[in-house]
């Protein structure tokens, strides 16, 4: 299990940040379990809303429902 911070989940839902690959790339192959603490969560959806869109916040949200990290590319 690893910890996951803002970050990575920003860049993974943001095909313009420049870690956006490395993220995919890291997180859709990792084989354990992600662990977000509840403030990244809010603050990844609340970054995700105003650099990308509402659209991108609700994949988001999603994929944290599904407990699916490897659907995002």
């Amino acid at each position: 299990m690893i910890i996951v911070d803002t970050g990575p989940l920003v860049a993974l839902g943001n095909n313009r940040d420049n870690f956006h690959s490395a993220s995919v790339h890291l997180l859709s192959r990792y084989p354990g379990r992600l662990l977000v603490p509840s403030p990244v969560l809010a603050e990844t959806c609340w970054m995700l809303e105003s650099r990308v869109g509402t659209d991108a916040e609700l994949k988001f949200l999603d994929l944290v429902r599904t407990g699916c990290s490897n659907s995002w590319s």
